[in-house]
């Protein structure tokens, strides 16, 4: 798995900071893409029931359709982690990225151009769009909109 070994990097929020908190499943490092693997309770009809910070679990490894943002934060395990859905980060490239184009998530916490898996691309959530391009092992801005 490769992450930048730097942990999370925001370069700018783009002017609309989004974010969101939530409850490790397992170990989590700032700079990973993880994804949201279900709510710890039984949500009602009420705002009331719902607790922002502990009633959503999530999960390294995201890839494909199951990726909701990156850990801003480290979390071990039952921690509580932040994650951000739009802003602009820095994030590993698993294949040639160009710039401007729609990159995915391919499961290793690093991106590739969304259109580069020829078959897979229904497989593939685009989350967002690369500003700078790269080869693979290098590093991209992208403008995260997940």
């Amino acid at each position: 798995m490769v992450v930048n070994p730097a942990g999370f990097v925001l370069i700018d929020d783009g002017g609309v900071p989004r974010s969101f908190t939530g409850v490790a499943r397992n170990t989590i490092s700032g700079g990973d893409f993880v994804y949201i693997s279900g709510a710890d309770a039984v949500v009602s009809s009420g705002a009331n029931s719902f607790n922002p910070v502990t009633d959503i679990l999530l999960c390294t490894a995201a890839s494909g359709n199951l990726v909701n943002g990156v850990a801003m934060n480290n979390a071990g395990s039952n921690s509580v982690v932040t994650v951000v859905t739009r802003g602009r980060v820095l994030v590993t490239c698993n294949a040639t990225v160009t710039a401007g184009g729609k990159v995915a998530v391919d499961g290793a916490n690093s991106v590739l151009d969304a259109g580069s898996v020829a078959g897979n691309v229904a497989a593939l959530r685009t989350i967002g769009r690369s500003l700078t391009g790269n080869s693979s092992g290098g590093y991209v801005l992208v403008d995260l909109q997940c």
